[in-house]
This record gives C-alpha cells, structure tokens and sequence, in this order.
C-alpha cells in the first residue's frame, strides 16, 4: 500500500489518539492534495458549482462559488506555507470560508434562489467539510497543549 493510500485511510481521530503519532501524521503528507478537509472542501466546490450552474441570479451565484473555491484553497496555501503556525491560520480561514458559504446558502434559500432539498444537500456538506477542518485544526491545538504540558 503506498503513503498515500495509507494517509487517505488514516483519520484526523487516528492523529489526534497519539501525540507520537502527530509529526508522523504530517510528515506523510507530502502535497495538500493528500489532506481529506482537502479533497471533500475541493468535492463540494465542484458539487456547488455544478449545482448552482443554473442559477438565474449571477451575483449571488459568483459569490457561493467564490466562497466555495475558497475553501479548498486556503487549504492548499497554508500547507505551502510549510509553517505550521500558517497552517493553522489557513485552516481557520477555510473555517471561516465554509462558515460564509453556508450564509449564502440559507440568503439564496430565503430568496428563493435555490429549493429547500438543495439547500440542505449543499449546506450539509459544507458543515462536513468545516467538522473536517475543525478536527485538523485541534490536531495543532492537542499537540501544544501535550508539549506545554510535558514541559510543566
């Protein structure tokens, strides 16, 4: 089994059972591609732009697909960063991102712009991707604690 189907069955819960296991965990990511909040955020910018692909109001649209290209891609910049520190503000900012495309959703919803049913579909997605970027996040925030705390 290669590195990468490896990484890609080893979850965010697997990384954080084990504060040994952290730097190896990040060590096997060799590209952000390798990143499961990567690959789902990247799933539903595609989901949401095929979905909303007829969507009669241009503007509202352009701006749930911007938000939604943005998750993926703040990602993908904090990775390249190779800091962990950026990291972890990038992952925050795909947070809030998400946070942002679900607002846009319910706006379009309320406006009638898109049905209930898609709606939901699109809002439960992006609310997994953002659970999924979370989980990343305190993997960062599970191994200061442990390192301050053996320090002490």
């Amino acid at each position: 089994m290669t590195d990468r189907k490896k990484l890609s069955n080893f979850s965010i819960q697997d990384a954080r059972s084990s504060f040994i296991l952290l730097p190896i965990f990040l060590m096997l990511i060799k590209d952000f591609t390798d990143i499961l909040a990567w690959q789902k955020a990247q799933t539903f910018a595609v989901t949401a732009i095929t979905t909303l692909g007829s969507n009669d109001d241009i503007t509202l649209k352009y701006e749930i697909i911007k938000a939604a290209l943005s998750v993926p891609s703040a990602i993908a910049a904090g990775f390249e960063r190779r800091s962990q520190g950026e990291f972890k503000e990038f992952l925050y900012l795909a947070k809030s991102k998400s946070a942002e495309v679900r607002t846009l959703l319910l706006v379009a919803k309320d406006i009638q712009e898109i049905d209930q049913s898609t709606c939901d579909d699109l809002v439960s997605q992006v609310e997994d991707v953002s659970k999924l970027i979370y989980g990343f996040i305190k993997t960062f925030i599970d191994k200061k604690k442990k390192t301050t705390e053996a320090v002490a």
